[in-house]
């Protein structure tokens, strides 16, 4: 991508490193909170039993919320490792506030509709 971003925009102008830097960051909170509605998708809504009323009695299917995206943020940090770049906490802080984003809207929207149903 940045072979075809230095075709329109110049490599010497700062603004513009930044905007892309920024929205390369974006891109990834974003698709990590695309995983996060799908892994809400898959432990709750796909699951045999409905989520519980209290959030605390179905600590298995929380934990395995929490950690698929961790597992997928980490393993996409490392494999940068092979393509010469370093790997970064921060980014993986980043795709991990993105999918915790995305399991939290899915958690009220659950919660809210399963209110109105009853």
């Amino acid at each position: 991508t940045e072979k075809i971003v230095e075709k329109v925009v110049p490599a010497e102008v700062p603004f513009f490193q930044y905007l892309i830097n920024h929205l390369r960051k974006s891109a990834h909170v974003i698709e990590y909170g695309v995983l996060g509605i799908e892994v809400f998708m898959i432990f709750v809504v796909g699951g045999k039993k409905p989520f519980p009323k209290s959030i605390f009695k179905n600590f298995q299917r929380i934990w395995n919320m929490i950690t698929l995206p961790l597992f997928i943020a980490v393993t996409d940090e490392s494999i940068q490792i092979l393509s010469g770049r370093g790997p970064a906490i921060r980014d993986v802080l980043f795709d991990m506030s993105g999918a915790l984003g995305g399991i939290f809207i899915c958690t009220i929207v659950y919660f809210f509709f399963r209110r109105i149903r009853r």
